[in-house]
């Protein structure tokens, strides 16, 4: 392994067993913050010809310490990180639209901020089904997206109710046949059931715990952005 790039797997080990944690971010490269934003920001700085795709991956705002225990302030610990995660957002934004503006652009997070119960996964004996809510649950799989189409009219054009509808609706835009939505997305529907201590979701609805059977958002905010004109629904 270079060196320069990767740390060793015992050095990690003995700095997490030192400050009494495995934390979730513990670090196995040596890459600073500021050098892995400088080599991005170059990145979507270059016009090319041909196609790009781009995927990066920023740790703010996060989540937990992912230990089990919430400390009391976690909320606002969180809610402290948000401003930074704005930030990058809205300084990478600004440098893509300068020089690339007819990117396709994508911002998703791909889990909730776990600032309920233990802070954790649900599957342990402290919690049973009656004990887990659909705020339990979208604590930990809700989260917001935001497209960026470069021409107008595909705001409302996709159906995407979950992440994964995403690529879909991207290759059926690139390929221009709308057929490819339908043909590629997956079922929409939880795989994973010990992160909500066997309470699942299917097609927008609880199935199990508290509250089985209710949707788990009573009505999802959409706001499209185009040029000229904002749309809510």
């Amino acid at each position: 392994e270079d060196a320069e790039v990767n740390i060793k797997s015992s050095k990690v080990l003995i700095s997490a067993i030192s400050e009494g944690m495995f934390r979730f971010d513990a670090a196995f490269g040596n890459t600073s913050n500021e050098e892995f934003t400088e080599e991005k920001r170059v990145f979507l700085q270059v016009p090319s010809t041909q196609p790009r795709f781009l995927y990066t991956h920023e740790n703010a705002p996060g989540h937990t310490t992912d230990i089990g225990v919430l400390a009391d302030n976690e909320t606002e610990m969180w809610a402290s990180r948000l401003p930074q995660a704005n930030r990058i957002i809205e300084e990478d934004l600004a440098i893509v639209l300068e020089h690339n503006s007819n990117a396709i652009i994508i911002v998703a997070a791909d889990h909730g901020p776990y600032l309920t119960k233990n802070g954790k996964d649900l599957n342990v004996p402290a919690y049973s089904l009656s004990d887990i809510t659909r705020y339990d649950v979208q604590d930990r799989y809700g989260t917001l997206l935001a497209i960026r189409w470069p021409e107008e009219g595909y705001e409302t054009k996709y159906d995407i109710k979950i992440l994964q509808d995403i690529l879909p609706a991207v290759f059926a835009y690139i390929y221009d046949d709308e057929t490819l939505f339908d043909q590629l997305r997956m079922e929409r529907k939880t795989l994973y059931p010990y992160v909500t201590g066997g309470v699942g979701v299917e097609d927008g609805i609880v199935v199990g715990g508290a509250d089985d059977g209710k949707p788990l958002f009573d009505r999802v905010g959409v706001r499209f952005i185009t040029q000229d004109k904002a749309i809510s629904e």
